[in-house]
This record gives structure tokens, sequence and C-alpha cells, in this order.
């Protein structure tokens, strides 16, 4: 079924993506398949029914177990892992554009999703923003009464 956000799936993984799965599993930095399937995408299950889609390439995510933080509109993909005894949390949309631009984003970096869809991690919706344009992206909240972006009414007073 097609939400707003994003897509929820109660079926199992599809045999593409098992067949794709080609990965060491002592190796906790995941690694992209060799050879790309241009256009094609597949479906990575998560928790609480839903689904993040990537494309083919990036398949073996599909062999770590992904959990779902965020809630409507606002879901998103992210596993834990552990390194020198720390956990460290990360997101499915991360581990794609860094793997898209061939490197780590730094501190300053995020990945922002073109369509606000944060379970659609295809590479072609996702880019690299900082703090002040990734919040230029966002869309109006549901409580917004001027109908702009940041404009709210002053708190002693009937003036915005």
């Amino acid at each position: 079924m097609q939400t707003t956000t994003g897509v929820r799936s109660t079926h199992s993984r599809s045999n593409q993506c098992k067949g794709n799965l080609q990965m060491a599993k002592n190796d906790s930095t995941p690694k992209q398949l060799p050879l790309p399937i241009i256009g094609e995408t597949i479906e990575i299950p998560l928790t609480r029914g839903y689904v993040a889609i990537v494309d083919a390439i990036d398949a073996d995510l599909a062999q770590y177990k992904w959990t779902t933080c965020g809630k409507e509109p606002h879901i998103y993909g992210y596993r834990h892992t552990q390194k020198d005894g720390k956990v460290k949390t990360i997101f499915m949309h991360t581990v794609v554009l860094e793997r898209c631009v061939d490197r780590q984003l730094s501190k300053q970096e995020f990945a922002d999703h073109k369509n606000h869809i944060g379970v659609d991690n295809t590479r072609s919706n996702l880019r690299i923003s900082t703090k002040s344009t990734n919040a230029q992206n966002s869309v109006i909240r549901r409580d917004n009464k001027s109908g702009f972006k940041g404009v709210c009414k002053h708190s002693k007073g009937d003036f915005y």
C-alpha cells in the first residue's frame, strides 16, 4: 500500500534481492555490488511494516536488519554497528550517498531527500546539503497559520 511518506509492505524480501547479497558477514562497512543494474530498484524490509527503496547497485544493504525511526511523514532506516566497544548509528540514506560521492560526509554535511520521502533512498533522490540548505528544503508545517516557512505570530501581539 502506498502512503504519502513512503511504501509499506508486508511481503518478504524479493528473490532478486536475495540473489544479490554478496558480502562477508564479518565486515561492518558495507560494500556496493561491483556491477550496477541501471534503472532497477529493490525494496529492503524495515521494521513496523515499512520498506526502503534503493537502487539495485545497493542491494547488499538488504543483508542487515534495518530499523525505522521517526513518525510519518519522516520515516528513516537505520542500524547500529559496534566498533572498538562504541555503538554507532548508521542511516541508510547516508550510506547510499557516501557510496555515490565515493567519500564520507563531513560533520557539516547531511543527506537530503529531494522528494521528502525518507524511505526513498535511490541515488537520484539523495543530495548533499548543509543544515541551512536542508532547512530551506523543508515543507510547511501543518500548524502553520501564515502560509510561509519560518513566519509565526508574535506571542505578545497580533502581528507576525
